[in-house]
């Protein structure tokens, strides 16, 4: 398995910033209302698109991306690409949680080879998302000077 080593000064634990990609409008208030009465510190911001998301990334760190993979075909796996231009600027970071409606091998490898740390297969519950959030935290909580990060076993990431 790879890593990646995270410097402690490059996210601010206490709040955690979170930008959630969803175009579904009922998914995304759904998801935006769970994930705001969560019992953890986050800030969350909501889009409906890739071109928003590339908008808000270029104005605001962002610790967590969670990405919907049921935007057109093209959005999402766009999305990943920007997204991995992102991490190898910016030390490995956002953490990218893709939101698949396929559990199928090749298209997780896909999803995790274009960039994305970790999948979760829809329908999904905000105890599923609150969770990988949580392990997420305390993974930053136990960082003195930094810390280790499984990454996916791509080309693409092993470049990192």
């Amino acid at each position: 398995m790879l890593f990646r080593t995270i410097k402690k000064e490059i996210i601010d634990t206490e709040i955690l910033r979170v930008l959630l990609v969803e175009g579904n409008v009922s998914f995304r208030d759904a998801l935006q209302l769970g994930l705001t009465k969560a019992d953890y510190k986050i800030k969350l911001l909501v889009v409906k698109n890739t071109r928003e998301m590339e908008f808000q990334l270029s104005r605001e760190t962002i610790d967590i991306v969670i990405l919907s993979m049921s935007l057109p075909a093209e959005d999402s796996f766009h999305a990943l690409e920007f997204l991995l231009g992102c991490k190898r600027d910016r030390a490995g970071f956002p953490y990218v949680i893709a939101l698949s409606p396929v559990d199928q091998p090749q298209n997780n490898n896909l999803i995790m080879a274009c960039g994305a740390d970790d999948i979760i297969f829809t329908p999904v519950s905000i105890q599923e998302i609150s969770k990988r959030i949580r392990g997420f935290e305390k993974a930053l909580q136990f960082c003195d000077n930094g810390m280790v990060i499984p990454l996916s076993q791509s080309i693409e990431t092993a470049q990192l």
